[in-house]
């Protein structure tokens, strides 16, 4: 419930998105760090990411959200003991696993991004694999 009115939120917040990099720099400023003083891989791939975010912030929002929205589906069906809620839980965690893919260029943090999502997503079918004897 937490992620559906996070995305929500995010979406009627559409006009804070232009100022969004703005504040992503002054952030840096804000803490004594300067881009200049990351190594060179780190800060390419950094002076990639942040644009691409802010034009795809809109979109990933509204991907969030249906993400979390086909979630639900699932979820109550292996809250009803249904297999085809693993199944569903499944197959939408592996789409979900792909969204720095969708919208960002291929570099260090959207792998980075993209393998932590994927580890935190083979955990949660991992164990929920773990019940699937209780299903039926």
């Amino acid at each position: 419930m937490y992620h559906l009115a996070t995305g929500i939120i995010e979406l009627g917040q559409a006009d804070e998105v232009e100022r969004l990099e703005t504040a992503i720099y002054e952030s840096f400023e804000e803490s004594g760090t300067d881009l200049e003083d990351f190594p060179a891989p780190i800060r390419i791939a950094l002076e990639e990411f942040i644009p691409d975010l802010v034009d795809n912030y809109l979109n990933m929002a509204f991907f969030e959200l249906a993400y979390y929205l086909l979630l639900i589906l699932p979820v109550v069906l292996m809250f009803r003991q249904k297999k085809l809620g693993l199944w569903l839980y499944t197959t939408i965690q592996i789409i979900g696993s792909l969204e720095f893919v969708f919208f960002f260029r291929l570099n260090m943090i959207t792998i980075f991004l993209t393998a932590g999502f994927v580890l935190w997503a083979a955990l949660f079918i991992l164990l929920y694999l773990q019940n699937r004897k209780a299903l039926h």
